[in-house]
Parts: structure tokens; C-alpha cells; sequence
């Protein structure tokens, strides 16, 4: 699937630029194709959370919808993913990949917290 994928240079051109993580895993959980903003976040360490969600999507076919999972970063602060996944058959009934896109919240979520502190300041 993957060299499919990444033999198309329109398709490869996309997934090297889109900002969102894109992960496609095999049947058993194996990271087949992982674009740019995967590498980058996955160069420094496996994000458990996003391995369970590709579990669950092969193990029972769920579909995924803007989960938010949090990991802690090089730097010891707390991220927010928003994730979603996609069980991928072949045949049907049988899954045979799953496809996983992943954004970083953090900051979109830091503002909602601060936003009823920054409209009391307002009013000041």
C-alpha cells in the first residue's frame, strides 16, 4: 500500500507537505508510511497513545474522531493531539491497514483556558 503511495509523486508531494502527522500501519501495528510531521514528532520518541489508537482501529474496526491524547515532549511539556483513524480493507470485512492523521492542539487549547482570564483583564 504504502509503495502505491509513495510512488505517486502527486501523492508524495501532498503528504510531505501537509502540516497534519499522517501514519498508515500493516495489520500488525507496523509503521508503513509515516510523512514528514510524523517523523519529526516520532524522531524523538513513540507516542503510546497513537500505537492504542491504531490497535484499537485494526482490532475492531472503530473509527477514531478527533480523540485528544497528551504526551510529554523532549522538553518535558505536556502536548495535545487531536487524532483521528480509519480502519483500511481490501476486502471487505477484513481490515488491512489503518490510517491515522494526528494535529497538534496545544496552543488552541492553552487560549481556551486563558480566555476567561483575558476577557476579566479586558474589563479592568
Amino acid at each position: 500500500m504504502s509503495e502505491t503511495v509513495t510512488r505517486d509523486p502527486i501523492m508524495a508531494a501532498l503528504l510531505a507537505q501537509l502540516p497534519a502527522g499522517v501514519i498508515i500501519a500493516d495489520r500488525d501495528g507496523n509503521i508503513e508510511l509515516a510523512n514528514d510531521a510524523t517523523r519529526a514528532l516520532l524522531a524523538d520518541h513513540r507516542i503510546e497513545p497513537i500505537d492504542w489508537i491504531i490497535g484499537r482501529v485494526l482490532l475492531t474496526g472503530e473509527i477514531v474522531r478527533h480523540e485528544e491524547v497528551q504526551y510529554l515532549d523532549k522538553h518535558d511539556e505536556w502536548r495535545t493531539l487531536s487524532v483521528c483513524a480509519t480502519p483500511v480493507g481490501e476486502t471487505p470485512g477484513r481490515i488491512s491497514h489503518a490510517l491515522v492523521t494526528f494535529i497538534d492542539i496545544t496552543d488552541r487549547n492553552r487560549c481556551r483556558e486563558w480566555e476567561p482570564v483575558i476577557r476579566s483583564l479586558s474589563r479592568l
